[in-house]
């Protein structure tokens, strides 16, 4: 895949995701053993993907969900940002080749949808996208990797226009 990507020009890939990057002590047994096998996995990405000059960036949607993580946020009143930030502080401190993360808003999971992690609306309105970047960017600037915002927004919420809206935009 890396050599072929090269020979296409490829300077850099992106893969998912930030979620099988970063493990918490709340998650199940069975849960943190599928991340930890992944993990060794992306460590032999990351480390030939390196050898080949080829930058790594890996995708998010805003956010992520399991029913452990949803407990844990209610337990301590933490929001679905503040997770973000530290997952993404944790996979920088570990895997620090990574250039930087592609975090999508407007995307959400099915109910028919299956896998560990499910995707949901968190962002709803442009004022809480501007308050999240604003969330956000410091930590990126801290380590030194790309921030890049992608939005997928289909109509959903008051922020469902953002991509041709420019009014939406502006806010």
């Amino acid at each position: 895949f890396l050599t072929r990507a090269k020979d296409m020009g490829a300077n850099a890939i992106t893969i998912d995701d930030v979620a099988h990057l970063v493990s918490f002590p709340f998650y199940p047994t069975a849960l943190k053993k599928k991340i930890h096998s992944y993990k060794n996995l992306y460590r032999i990405l990351f480390q030939k993907a390196t050898q080949k000059n080829i930058k790594i960036f890996v995708n998010t949607d805003v956010c992520f969900l399991h029913p452990s993580i949803k407990k844990h946020l209610q337990r301590e009143k933490k929001s679905v940002s503040d997770f973000l930030k530290t997952c993404c502080e944790k996979m920088f401190t570990e895997f620090p080749q990574i250039k930087g993360v592609v975090l999508r808003i407007g995307e959400s999971d099915g109910e028919d949808v299956g896998g560990d992690f499910k995707s949901d609306l968190v962002l709803k309105k442009p004022e809480e996208a501007n308050a999240f970047i604003k969330k956000m960017l410091p930590l990126f600037e801290t380590h030194k990797k790309y921030f890049v915002f992608r939005t997928w927004t289909v109509g959903a919420h008051p922020i469902g226009d953002l991509c041709f809206n420019p009014k939406t935009y502006q806010k």
